[in-house]
């Protein structure tokens, strides 16, 4: 399976509590096999386990299920594998004992919202929950939160693997078992089913995970499930009948399949009810699943390949892989249903638009003034725009015009791309070029209008016997940078494709783009819009002309030559920027410190417009002061789902429902994969005026969208620059907000409570704000047994100190250079941390006691830290104490033999003058180890 994209392990049906002992091997024999499967590099992305973990639904049999095998699962795979691993409740994880009395089967005849993915169905299935109690309220060691209780009554998840998005649906078949007759009785909830689908339909592959096989299922709803999964093309894993198999269902020309993964309890000697397993694979481009399926042998006591769980038909010859088709047309690919969906044999993929003379002629509509004036203040264009003689062409449309028809004339793969900053004009240059293409006889013009959707490979496949020549044109085009990559390799001999993409230079480099060797697939040419040339400053000092003063606003007292200047010299002052020269330029001249008076205007329409389906009430005025406060702060990383989540609506609405408009009243930029307003200078005048007029904070708005980005990485989603935000208070407490940068150490820690990271930074914040005693509360609440992060007492250590916590202090470092299972070995860096500390620490309570053990381990700590290299700070810091070192060894004598106990004792002595009688968890010296110090010491 080497060649798939992403790749899982299947398991299903544990049955803990059925037969414990028989179990505890079932779960090494697993374990066992992961471990190989690792050692040969075949780790999987993910573990979906579908369903009856537990035999009777009892609390002790999910504790058995952690102890005995998800939390070792998690210990071979490693911490990220918590957020990897997906588990639901089968008819088994019922507590049958709860609601016997209520009515399960044909509930939904007299009940028909039941199911519903809504408060009002919650509150009618509320008598089921307690059946689902142990399984819910067990403390799984996942990153999950509870979901059978909850409205949607499923949970969904997104995980981003390389470039490609995978989904995650978990559903609960098992709502409505009652008892051995729920055949065809049950049901997951069609509505459920549907609105979880759509919540990852953005997905490139959707997994559906369920306990019960579609044929158990009520058959209207069966029909209507197995329809929705067709046309997402889902995989869908379940378990239930001991047994693996396989199922492929198709509707037009979408299909999905249906993998059903047999039990792993133990079956002692039974030869039927084998212990199984499926490992599986998907590969993207091929639209291909990969199986390889296993069973326990028990009289070789070894894995074998389960070689009657799917039909030989499928199997790949001479191996032991079983390959099935995921798709008989690739999804993106849809039905022809109008005349422009088909070119000269080639279906046209969803998302993109054939453009021709009649496309152009529909859209050529008269605009009134105020609305053309909005394209110069920042309005992004539309085809109108392009349409409209008051709004010049740029002088670089004609350079790749140029070039796109030498490359069709010639027959030569061409790849054209123009990048800039945002507000450089480049959508504006995109769309004229393609004016100009749609004009050429002997070409199509194949136009990207829906920026979420890719380029398929299947596309480029049909076009490579094509007799027409294709432009492929797309702005926002950083997401299809790969796309692009593969579709000019693939047409390696062939010159008919003409690709032309534009967008911003930061998401082109986000994206890896100039990583391709794009000169050895194709014609290659890069262009870079930057500020003004004079004639392109000419023709729009003339068009803002024609609307009189209203137009040249500011410019109008001035002749045209000296406005042309103007707008010369302003483009060329913000070409030193990287905020779009442009557009900075027309800001500048035309409206100048009327500015301000312009985004209020603007500010005052976006508060009176509500954003739909936003679940706190939220405005287009609280978006855009949302995106407005980071920009302004030079912070260029805000991403869609981010902002998303701080306005409480779906990742999915956010184009359209935000962006969208914000865009139309040219308030923000939607291109590319970070959101931005239109030029920093709007962003600074929205911060100001939303605070003196509309009562923003622009604090409290960075910290909103700090914990929001940390919800949603929490949550599942893809947040780019998560770093950023989890570390932004240092950029502020650097710049000397320091009350800020706490501030914000504080909110993603709240977010985000045990990571010791993050404690860490807040503590240092506060310390180097001077407030140690403030940071030392931090440390002495967290939870010792979750810190992984040897910094956590590198800096606890320093906190202590300078409260003047000295022996306190020792006994902290002591942990930092001691050895832990959740923290590994210590690294030089920790130990030259540690041992400078310390020396001095050491010294310091030599000063105050004169005990003479402190004083030795003083000496040793400096005996050590010599023989072991050293970083500069650590050296610099036990050297600017050489002298008082170098008269301390003339009393007392300290060998290198003797140096570790030395150091040693003199922890364990410090434990007993420290400062204060602790009421927080800690550790005591004498309870550690130090078998990694030691072993690094004597190899010096």
């Amino acid at each position: 399976m080497n060649n798939s994209d992403f790749t899982w392990l299947h398991l299903s049906d544990f049955h803990v509590g059925k037969d414990s002992h028989g179990q505890r091997k079932v779960f090494k024999r697993i374990l066992s096999e992961v471990s190989e499967q690792k050692k040969i590099g075949n780790k999987p992305d993910f573990v979906f386990i579908t369903g009856d973990i537990a035999n009777k639904g009892l609390a002790k049999e999910y504790v058995e299920f952690d102890e005995g095998f998800l939390i070792p699962l998690i210990n071979l795979l490693g911490e990220e594998y918590s957020d990897r691993i997906f588990l639901i409740p089968g008819n088994h994880d019922v507590t049958r004992s709860e609601a016997k009395g209520a009515i399960k089967h044909g509930i939904l005849e007299s009940v028909t919202n039941f199911l519903d993915p809504t408060e009002d169905g919650l509150k009618e299935r509320e008598y089921l929950l307690n059946r689902f109690q142990q399984f819910e309220e067990h403390d799984w060691f996942l990153d999950a939160d509870p979901w059978l209780s909850s409205e949607a009554g499923y949970t969904t998840k997104k995980l981003k693997l390389s470039d490609n998005m995978i989904g995650v649906l978990s559903l609960n078949t098992s709502w409505l078992c009652d008892d051995k007759h729920d055949y065809k009785k049950i049901t997951p909830g069609v509505e459920i089913v549907e609105e979880g689908l759509d919540e990852l339909s953005s997905c490139d592959k959707i997994i559906v995970l369920g306990h019960h096989p579609l044929d158990w299922m009520i058959p209207s709803d069966a029909q209507k499930i197995e329809n929705a999964f067709a046309r997402n093309n889902v995989i869908y894993l379940h378990g239930h009948m001991h047994k693996s198999s396989n199922a492929i269902s198709q509707l037009g020309y979408s299909k999905f399949i249906s993998i059903q993964s047999g039990c792993v309890f133990d079956t002692r000697d039974d030869d039927e009810w084998l212990t199984r397993i499926i490992w599986a694979g998907y590969d993207l481009s091929a639209k291909e699943l990969f199986l390889l399926p296993k069973k326990w042998k028990n009289h070789y006591s070894e894995w074998g390949i389960d070689s009657d769980a799917f039909p030989e038909d499928f199997r790949v010859q001479g191996n032991d892989l079983w390959c099935i088709p995921a798709a008989s047309e690739p999804k993106g690919i849809v039905e022809v249903k109008k005349q422009d969906e088909r070119k000269d044999g080639v279906i046209i993929p969803m998302g993109w638009r054939l453009l021709d003379a009649q496309f152009l002629k529909e859209r050529n509509k008269v605009k009134s003034d105020e609305v053309t004036l909005q394209y110069f203040e920042g309005r992004g264009p539309t085809w109108a725009d392009i349409l409209n003689e008051s709004i010049p062409e740029r002088e670089i449309v004609d350079e790749i015009v140029e070039i796109l028809s030498a490359g069709v004339e010639q027959n030569q793969k061409q790849f054209v791309l123009l990048l800039g900053a945002g507000g450089e004009g480049k959508s504006t240059v995109f769309y004229q070029v393609l004016k100009h293409m749609v004009n050429n006889q002997k070409l199509n013009v194949l136009w990207r209008h829906d920026s979420t959707q890719p380029l398929p490979i299947e596309f480029i496949k049909q076009i490579r016997y094509s007799k027409e020549t294709w432009l492929v044109a797309s702005d926002e085009g950083d997401s299809i940078a790969k796309d692009t990559q593969n579709a000019l390799q693939y047409l390696s001999e062939n010159g008919n494709l003409q690709m032309f993409l534009t967008c911003r230079d930061t998401d082109w480099i986000e994206k890896r783009g100039h990583d391709a060797p794009w000169p050895q697939i194709a014609g290659f040419y890069e262009r870079k819009m930057k500020g003004l040339s004079f004639s392109d400053a000419k023709a729009i000092v003339r068009a803002w002309s024609q609307f009189g003063e209203r137009g040249l606003g500011k410019l109008a007292e001035v002749d045209e030559d000296d406005a042309v200047k103007l707008l010369l010299s302003a483009a060329q002052d913000e070409a030193s920027s990287d905020h779009g020269a442009f557009l900075g330029a027309m800001l500048r001249v035309r409206i100048g410190d009327a500015l301000r008076d312009h985004v209020a205007e603007l500010m005052g329409k976006l508060n009176d417009c509500k954003i739909k389906k936003s679940k706190g009430g939220k405005t287009l005025l609280d978006a855009f002061m949302l995106i407005a406060v980071p920009h302004s702060f030079n912070i260029l990383f805000l991403s869609k789902s981010v902002l998303a989540r701080a306005l409480d609506i779906e990742s999915s609405q956010i184009r359209r429902l935000v962006l969208k408009p914000l865009g139309e009243e040219a308030a923000a930029e939607a291109a590319g994969e970070y959101i931005l307003t239109r030029h920093r200078a709007i962003a600074e005048a929205a911060m100001d005026i939303g605070e003196d007029r509309f009562d923003f904070d622009a604090e409290d708005l960075m910290c909103e969208l700090a914990a929001a980005a940390i919800e949603a990485n929490a949550n599942g989603e893809i947040v780019p620059y998560l770093r950023d935000w989890r570390y932004l208070s240092d950029r502020f407490f650097k710049d000397g907000h320091k009350s800020f940068g706490v501030r914000l150490a504080k909110t993603v820690l709240c977010g985000d409570p045990f990571n010791s990271f993050l404690i860490v930074k807040l503590a240092q914040l506060y310390r180097e704000a001077g407030q140690p005693e403030q940071a030392v509360k931090v440390f002495r609440s967290a939870k010792l047994e979750l810190i992984s992060n040897r910094a956590f007492f590198t800096e606890w250590s320093s906190s202590e100190g300078v409260m003047r916590h000295t022996a306190l202090s020792m006994c902290i470092t002591a942990a930092s250079l001691a050895d832990s299972s959740s923290m590994g070995f210590p690294k030089m860096k920790d130990m030259g941390f540690g041992l400078s500390g310390a020396c001095l620490g050491f010294l310091t309570l030599y000063d105050l006691y004169h005990n003479p053990v402190f004083s030795c381990a003083a000496l040793a700590a400096d005996i050590i830290g010599r023989r072991i290299k050293l970083d500069f700070a650590s050296f610099e810091a036990i050297d600017s104490k050489k002298e008082v070192l170098e008269e301390l060894s003339q009393v007392f004598t300290i060998t290198n033999q003797g140096a570790i106990s030395a150091l040693i004792r003199g922890f364990e002595v410090a434990y007993d003058y420290k400062e204060i009688e602790e009421d927080f968890p800690f550790i005591i010296p004498t309870a550690l180890e130090f078998k990694a110090l030691k072993a690094v010491a004597s190899q010096y």
